[in-house]
């Protein structure tokens, strides 16, 4: 059973334009761990809620059917899922077998996932791009994949991805999939997020400078989910010590 540690209450009815406040914040490639944030402004029951992913090598990998229920996010937070079943013992935290189901591999790419809501009648129907929250694809060189892009169409259908053959291009050694876009825009594509190789450019200058420390603290200061350098949901010392130990150890 997945822990139930976050549950703060339901909302009721909730809109489409508030279960797309939940959107897909993060990828720790190499970790397998993928970050949730609500940016909107209301809690967002996650009752029925469903991924569906997909690798170079397989498809539609479905995660079970109550494998969310009992649980909302708060405006603002983040919950972390960690395909590798080795989550820590945090609120925030979950193994994928908590939520039950199947997941395709994470891997530098191709990828490609999709989170679901649930219709009014309380079903999620795939096919059906109206109730994806949030979609992203990604492949090495941002090449087009004919099998990973398996939602891609639906996503695409429904106004949550820029087109099909648009993918967010990572390299083999890509550490991060980052969202850029904080604006809380429904209809993300490859130019709202960051491959980041190296941690320690935050910017993502290809260099590692005062210029790095500035966007992390201008990023902390307002609560960003890429600030949470330690992926623990929170924004606090921690992150700064992680923060300055990249910066420290530079890039390769």
């Amino acid at each position: 059973m997945i822990k139930q540690v976050l549950v703060v209450g339901m909302v009721a009815g909730s809109a489409v334009a508030a279960n797309r406040d939940v959107q897909f914040a993060r990828f720790d490639v190499p970790n397998r761990i993928m970050e949730l944030h609500n940016f909107g402004t209301e809690t967002v029951n996650l009752d029925g809620w469903r991924f569906c992913s997909h690798s170079g090598n397989q498809i539609r990998r479905y995660s079970s059917a109550g494998g969310f229920d009992g649980l909302s996010i708060d405006a603002g937070e983040s919950l972390f899922i960690y395909l590798n079943n080795n989550a820590p013992d945090d609120a925030n935290a979950f193994d994928a077998s908590d939520i039950g189901g199947q997941f395709a591999n994470m891997t530098a790419g191709p990828y490609g996932i999709s989170f679901y809501f649930p219709s009014a009648g309380g079903s999620v129907t795939f096919g059906n791009g109206n109730l994806i929250a949030d979609h992203i694809q990604w492949s090495i060189g941002g090449v087009d994949d004919p099998t990973a892009d398996e939602r891609s169409d639906e996503a695409v259908a429904g106004g949550v991805w820029t087109g099909e053959e648009d993918w967010v291009s990572v390299a083999t050694d890509t550490q991060w999939v980052v969202l850029t876009d904080l604006s809380g825009a429904q209809m993300h594509g490859p130019a709202d997020y960051q491959s980041l190789s190296c941690l320690a450019d935050f910017n993502n200058d290809n260099g590692v400078d005062f210029f790095d420390i500035q966007e992390f603290l201008v990023l902390f200061s307002s609560g960003a989910p890429k600030a949470d350098t330690n992926l623990d949901g929170v924004h606090d010392f921690f992150d700064v010590s992680r923060m300055l130990s990249l910066f420290s150890a530079g890039c390769p």
